[in-house]
């Protein structure tokens, strides 16, 4: 028998690995930091505004996950127009913008799909080319890339 808890840490942490190693935004596990149920799977770090919500099953509902993840980024529906978020004080939808949500999904045995909705597509590749564009490649071998802003950071 699978320990889900687990087996989801697991898929997070290789998550984690995923998203750095090709998207270059830099991510943690949340669970370890906030681990309240309406908090993303994934915390992204340097400000980056984008939603990463993990699955790591081998069978999916793929628009009921999406729909989830939609309403945890507080989108107040699956409309790909409607990009508000919806007031914790009440339900009336407020005027901010909400994050575009990215849902990772990985069977056994299987590399990792990116599901977001299309109208997203052009703002996740945005963050993304942001994201490309402050990494720096370290000419000693055998390091890591490291961001800029992570860079600055150890410097302080």
């Amino acid at each position: 028998m699978v320990n889900s808890k687990r087996k989801g840490k697991v898929g997070e942490l290789d998550a984690v690995k995923a998203i750095m190693d090709h998207l270059c935004i830099p991510v943690r596990r949340s669970v370890q930091y906030k681990g309240t149920a309406e908090s993303a799977d994934l915390d992204v770090l340097g400000g980056y505004p984008i939603h990463f919500e993990v699955k790591r099953v081998e069978s999916l509902s793929v628009y009921a996950a999406l729909e989830r993840a939609l309403q945890d980024a507080g989108r107040t529906g699956d409309n790909a127009k409607d990009r508000t978020r919806q007031s914790s004080t009440d339900n009336n939808p407020c005027p901010k913008e909400s994050k575009p949500v990215l849902l990772l999904w990985r069977r056994n045995r299987k590399p990792w799909l990116a599901i977001c909705l299309l109208a997203d597509l052009p703002e996740i590749a945005n963050i993304v080319s942001t994201a490309k564009q402050n990494t720096i490649p370290q000419t000693t071998v055998g390091q890591t890339v490291v961001s800029s802003q992570a860079q600055n950071e150890k410097n302080r």
